[in-house]
């Protein structure tokens, strides 16, 4: 049988209360009663139950993370950054999934709540207004890694430097020649993609270089074929891609067409991934720092914990970190 609260109080000769605020470092006790409670603990190799101090202490060691989808490799990352650092301040991670859903994601919020979670950790591709107020309200401490953050920024994030990074990624591919900008089929476009698209064309514009937007089906032969019709009517010298489908249709149809990579057209991805890698040429792409991300939304999430102002607070944190760029064969 497992040593019980009732076992350390009745062999420490002070009540169940007593061995609570031991615990819990709830109320004062004497140095004493502390320090018999504790051998006894120590002794019997009593661990105390996790639900049972959350409800006292009105709060848990629970930092919940809400992610859209698990089988992105992104979301496993990131989930590793925010592992490492919740352990090392001794907290657990419970990880929610809504497959973008706002019904579970209401249902999470809620299920988080009653938990007691400490903080909360949100994934997500944009930020639901009536969600963070409901978490401000709770007073729980809640830090957002979103793809974009919209007209919203009251909130405590982590981010990239995009200009700078979308900058790095142009100059990898620059030439005196046209550039291809392969976007994504304007219906199947989330705020995220529409926000990358208008800052590559700033910056595109900024430079003076000469580029055009193509949007391409996001099926490898369907963007094939649309981009052999188009690279055969018109010369490009460069290329940036926003998926791996667009990229390797980009690879093939200068393959067959005889155009040389990089020396005759230079090709690079948005977002890196191992696919990318994987192909010849390999392919230059921006690789988002994941764990990194993750490792800061977890420390920011305890050090709000940590904070004795109980009030919703209207003093909100970022930290803004540098994406890099993987230089491959593409465009060297």
């Amino acid at each position: 049988m497992p040593v019980t609260i009732k076992d350390v109080a009745r062999m420490s000769g002070v009540s169940i209360s007593t061995v609570s605020r031991v615990i819990n470092e709830s109320k004062p006790v004497s140095e004493a009663i502390k320090e018999r409670v504790l051998k006894i603990i120590e002794e019997t190799g009593y661990v105390p139950n996790p639900v049972a101090r959350s409800l006292v202490m009105k709060k848990s060691q629970l930092i919940g993370v809400i992610a859209p989808d698990l089988s992105d490799s992104m979301v496993g990352t990131f989930l590793n950054g925010i592992e490492e650092i919740a352990r090392m301040y001794e907290y657990d991670s419970l990880v929610c999934t809504t497959y973008n859903d706002d019904k579970k994601l209401d249902y999470y919020i809620n299920l988080l709540v009653s938990k007691q979670v400490a903080g909360i950790i949100m994934i997500t591709s944009e930020i639901n207004e009536q969600v963070n107020q409901k978490l401000v309200m709770q007073k729980i401490p809640t830090v957002y890694y979103s793809k974009t953050l919209g007209k919203m920024q009251a909130v405590n994030f982590v981010d990239i430097d995009k200009n700078k990074a979308f900058e790095m990624l142009i100059e990898e591919v620059k030439t005196t020649g046209k550039l291809a900008f392969l976007a994504k089929e304007s219906d199947k476009t989330d705020q995220a993609d529409v926000d990358d698209e208008k800052l590559i064309k700033k910056i595109l514009d900024e430079k003076n270089i000469s580029y055009e937007i193509l949007r391409v089906s996001n099926d490898r032969d369907k963007c094939y074929k649309e981009l052999l019709k188009k690279f055969k009517k018109e010369k490009f010298a460069s290329v940036i891609s926003t998926t791996d489908e667009k990229t390797l249709a980009a690879v093939f149809v200068a393959e067959d067409l005889s155009i040389a990579i990089p020396k005759q057209m230079k090709i690079a991805q948005l977002y890196d991934t191992k696919t990318i890698s994987l192909i010849r040429p390999m392919v230059t792409s921006l690789e988002m720092p994941y764990y990194d991300i993750g490792a800061v939304c977890a420390r920011m999430v305890v050090k709000q914990i940590g904070s004795k102002d109980k009030k919703p607070s209207t003093n909100y944190s970022n930290m803004i970190l540098d994406a890099k760029i993987i230089k491959r064969e593409s465009t060297k």
